[in-house]
């Protein structure tokens, strides 16, 4: 039972993992020699690595189980399910500890110690990485050899590589390696005189979203040496050595430990208390039928608890300024009625703020103060209780960038 929970330890997970690739990669030399160094850098946490030196049987036949860093496979000898399914890919393998109680059968006179044996079963993770050299990629931006008018989607080889990344029907994640000089020789082709040669290529941007919207790669990466493709791996190595002990923190009340504070333990003084704002209240399905008050009620606390949710994640945003937000506007509709109500009072008075912002924008160089600005600005936040509480305004810096995010008509604008 000892071995058993060091086995189950979480520092000994990279420990029972095992890196596998297609034996062409071998031929790139250098990321193997990287990849190597960072994986063993991970075991300096573990302590199952001296069971070789152990005098107990079963520790020593633990340690002759133990999985290599990385290892070659031949592709596709296991088939679409199995390692490496394809060329230039790498995949892994994960060893689950078990307990093999099948000598117990035949040897009725042992002990339950010599009974016991443990076995490192492997497990294929689905995740799937491809290296796509700087020659691979270029043949994927190809849009058309001759005719200019061909779209995007009519690369053949575009096409052959998709649909081999379909067929394997796994999380695939794509390492565009370009070299040190595959982006000049690209920005050569983009800013070449003849219309037909730019024309005929797209740049990798683009041919890292035709992957992920029509061909289901679940991410891209791009780097320019093989050190940051070994980076890239060594940290899917970590994560996925990791994922057992980590996949159910979502469904804990806590939530996630990397969360600011007021997510993580919820808004001081505020209802929510972290918890989120739960599942919508069900109500009824036919719209012909009015609500009940007591479901009315119910919607409208969801809906200030959601409202209370989304003001948590503002940086620099307190308690007691949700909590004061909330109260005034309980729900995020009467926050946007009210900004647009003060937009159309500010209209009728004859000031047209979209001519205003227009004007301060390019001539004086002012910032656009919106008519809901000045009213929300001036709303009184209360700190503490008795004789110790105190009163501050909320400011126009925050009023300001809360407003801009439910008023804007810019996408590109960043409300910072």
């Amino acid at each position: 039972d000892q071995l058993l929970r060091k086995l189950e330890n979480p520092n000994n997970a990279y420990r029972l993992i095992s890196c596998e690739f297609d034996e062409s990669i071998l031929q790139m030399s250098g990321l193997l020699a990287s990849l190597t160094s960072k994986l063993e850098a991970n075991w300096q946490s573990s302590t199952i690595q001296y069971l070789t030196n152990s005098n107990d049987p079963l520790e020593r036949s633990v340690s002759q189980q133990l999985p290599p860093l990385i290892q070659p496979k031949t592709v596709r000898l296991s088939g679409l399910n199995g390692s490496v399914p394809i060329s230039f890919s790498f995949t892994w393998t994960r060893y689950q500890p078990t307990i093999d109680l099948s000598t117990k059968e035949n040897e009725s006179k042992s002990t339950d110690d010599e009974m016991l044996n443990i076995k490192l079963n492997p497990f294929i993770e689905p995740e799937v990485v491809i290296l796509l050299t700087a020659d691979q990629i270029k043949n994927l931006l190809i849009k058309s050899s001759s005719d200019t008018k061909q779209k995007v989607h009519e690369n053949a080889n575009l096409i052959a590589f998709g649909t081999s990344l379909m067929n394997l029907k796994r999380p695939v994640t794509c390492i565009f390696l370009t070299g040190p000089t595959f982006k000049s020789k690209t920005n050569h082709l983009s800013s070449s005189s003849s219309k037909n040669i730019s024309s005929s290529y797209m740049s990798i941007n683009e041919l890292c979203a035709e992957l992920q919207l029509n061909w289901h790669v679940h991410s891209t990466r791009v780097t320019s040496n093989l050190h940051d493709v070994a980076m890239i791996l060594n940290a899917i190595t970590r994560s996925l050595a990791e994922r057992q002990f980590k996949q159910g923190r979502l469904e804990r009340d806590e939530g996630l430990s990397f969360l600011p504070n007021t997510v993580h333990k919820g808004l001081s003084g505020c209802a929510s208390r972290g918890r989120g704002p739960g599942k919508a209240p069900i109500t009824i399905n036919n719209d012909s039928e009015s609500l009940t008050a007591n479901q009315e009620q119910n919607l409208h606390l969801w809906s200030s608890r959601v409202w209370l949710g989304q003001l948590g994640q503002w940086r620099g945003l307190t308690g007691e300024i949700a909590h004061a937000i909330t109260l005034v506007y309980p729900t995020i509709r009467s926050f946007y009625n009210a900004c647009k109500l003060a937009e159309s009072q500010s209209n009728n008075q004859g000031t047209n703020y979209q001519a205003t912002l227009s004007s301060s924008n390019q001539f004086t160089g002012q910032k656009y103060i919106h008519p809901f600005e000045i009213g929300l600005a001036n709303l009184e936040i209360r700190r503490g209780v008795g004789v110790l509480s105190t009163k501050r305004r909320l400011g126009p810096e925050f009023a300001r960038r809360l407003i801009k995010l439910f008023t804007s008509k810019n996408p590109d604008e960043i409300v910072n």
